[in-house]
């Protein structure tokens, strides 16, 4: 359809420029009691349905991504430590993040936790351990951030 009858369209209530009907009553008439009403309705659940959940984006990435509270115990792991790691939801939460990496490297990498909480780390190049035993190289950005209403550290490995 040419543009400049697809807008005319518009204008006439018939057709939006996607080509989808669209009704007198769905139309925005200022000043039309009632109407700004339902306009305003509809911008809330447009602005609720386009609300991103956390949770969800993080199962979607395909980093290695542990969201840690306070000392350092795991509040939150996305899908890929679970599934390239080997561990359930269950086996990981509350447990301190070093459980996930190579015993001889805990106690630095309790260190540099220790320095993240404060402020003062946001890197870690400490590989990642899986329950099988396997090792795999990463390098951990961390950043402060909150997750239910607590301030906690968010560590992204790749």
């Amino acid at each position: 359809m040419e543009e400049g009858r697809d807008n005319r369209q518009k204008a006439d209530g018939q057709r939006t420029a996607s080509g989808s009907a669209e009704s007198a009553s769905e139309m925005i008439l200022p000043g039309v009691p009632g109407n700004e009403l339902a306009n305003r309705a509809r911008v809330e659940e447009s602005e609720r349905t386009m609300q991103i959940n956390p949770r969800e984006l993080f199962d979607s990435i395909e980093e290695f991504i542990l969201v840690l509270g306070s000392e350092g115990r795991i509040l939150h792991a996305n899908r890929t430590v679970l599934e390239r790691l080997g561990y359930t939801a269950e086996e990981l939460l509350e447990q301190k993040c070093v459980v996930v990496h190579p015993p001889q490297e805990r106690e630095e990498a309790a260190a540099l936790m220790r320095e993240a909480m404060a402020g003062k780390s946001s890197f870690c190049a400490i590989p990642l351990m899986a329950k099988d035993g396997r090792v795999i190289p990463v390098k951990t950005k961390i950043t402060r951030g909150r997750w239910s209403n607590q301030q906690v550290l968010v560590a992204i490995s790749r």
